[in-house]
C-alpha cells in the first residue's frame, strides 16, 4: 500500500511540474506574440506615414494619377497556381496608361 502511495505522490509531483512548465510556455509564447505584434504595428504605422507623405507631396500632384496608381500596384510576375485570376490585361493597361498619361 505504501508503495502505491509513493507512486501516486511522484505522479502528482510530475503532473504539477508538467502543468507549471506548460503555463510558463504559454506565458512565454504570449510575450513573444505581444512583442511581435507591437513590432508589426510600429512598422505598419511607419510605412503608413511614409505613404501619406508621398501621397500628399506636391510633386505627386502633377495632374496625372496613373503613375501614382501604378506605384501602388504589384507588377511582379508571380505564377498564379490554381484559383488565381489572370490579371495580365489589367497590368498591361495600367502600364500603358502610366507610359502615355495624356491619351485617355
Amino acid at each position: 500500500m505504501r508503495r502505491l502511495e509513493e507512486k501516486d505522490a511522484l505522479e502528482r509531483e510530475k503532473m504539477d511540474e508538467i502543468r507549471n512548465q506548460a503555463k510558463q510556455d504559454v506565458e512565454d509564447w504570449y510575450k513573444r506574440y505581444d512583442e511581435q505584434l507591437k513590432h508589426t504595428k510600429e512598422n505598419n504605422r511607419a510605412e503608413e506615414s511614409v505613404r501619406e507623405k508621398e501621397r500628399d507631396s506636391p510633386a505627386q500632384h502633377d495632374g496625372c494619377d496613373w503613375p501614382k496608381v501604378s506605384a501602388l500596384c504589384d507588377f511582379s510576375t508571380k505564377a498564379g497556381v490554381g484559383k488565381a485570376k489572370d490579371v495580365s490585361r489589367m497590368k498591361t493597361l495600367l502600364l500603358n496608361l502610366k507610359a502615355n498619361p495624356d491619351k485617355r
